[in-house]
């Protein structure tokens, strides 16, 4: 934890130990850099600030959990886990790539995916549960479909009204899709 306000890690970071990072108690920066559990693969990871930036590969054996108001791509960005789950808690924006392989764990995005700035694409594969915001935007592809070798079996949930929009063309693949809300007033997928 730092009280400073800014954690930078300007190397790779490795070690199968769970790593949590906080700046200034939830309400810094944190710049991950390019390389976390790339050679050895981190157990967990846990980041709180106010913004949190990401510019390479995050791996971990177990699960991931983004928390603060925003997520920024500074560079093309994989999340992998080893079928543990993924949650971002904040908005995600920055023109690169976004993918996601969680196994059979799930991922959540509690807020909206490229909403300021569109994402290159996001792509998740696996064989989980993907939990969708209000909106993902891209200027490239979305592909929530998963894993052909696995039999395209993710399954995605929509808690609220969610639009999926390729503002370039791009391709935009899903898979299951089913609805969280249990009143007659159950959230709609719109794809532009």
């Amino acid at each position: 934890q730092n009280q400073g306000g800014v954690i930078t890690f300007n190397g790779s970071v490795d070690g199968a130990h769970a790593l949590t990072v906080i700046a200034a108690t939830g309400s810094g920066t944190v710049n991950l850099g390019t390389s976390v559990g790339s050679s050895v693969t981190l157990s967990s990871l846990i980041t709180k600030g106010a913004t949190i930036t990401t510019a390479g590969l995050v791996k971990t054996s177990g699960t991931q959990s983004y928390v603060g108001a925003a997520l920024n791509l500074s560079d093309n960005t994989t999340v992998t886990t080893a079928n543990s789950d993924v949650t971002f808690g904040q908005v995600i924006n920055g023109a690169k790539t976004l993918n996601i392989n969680t196994g059979s764990g799930a991922v959540t995005f509690n807020y909206n995916v490229g909403s300021s700035t569109a994402l290159a694409s996001v792509v998740i594969t696996g064989s989980g549960l993907n939990t969708l915001p209000a909106i993902i935007r891209t200027s490239g592809g979305i592909n929530l479909l998963g894993t052909a070798e696995l039999g395209n079996t993710r399954t995605n949930t929509l808690a609220v009204n969610t639009a999926l929009t390729s503002t370039a063309n791009g391709d935009i693949t899903i898979g299951n899709t089913k609805n969280m809300s249990r009143d007659k007033h159950e959230p709609r997928l719109v794809i532009n």
